[in-house]
């Protein structure tokens, strides 16, 4: 469907549960940064749902549902 000249990064994706590190760029911002990099780190996106897991415990949850424990 889409055609696209360049050549995909090789750092996509995650990797043993991480995404790849930030790069030295102010637009780049990311949860699994150093807490103390205050230019590109921010706190996790929240939502009713994830606070109802982390509430049981996330543990629990994946086996619940079945889903991969990372």
């Amino acid at each position: 469907m889409f055609k696209f000249s360049g050549k995909q990064p090789a750092n996509l994706g995650a990797k043993n549960g991480k995404l790849a590190p930030v790069v030295n760029k102010p637009n780049n911002v990311s949860s699994q940064a150093d807490t103390n990099d205050r230019a590109h780190y921010v706190a996790p996106l929240s939502s009713p749902a994830m606070q109802r897991r982390r509430s049981r415990g996330w543990s629990s949850w994946c086996r619940r549902s079945r889903a991969p424990a990372w």
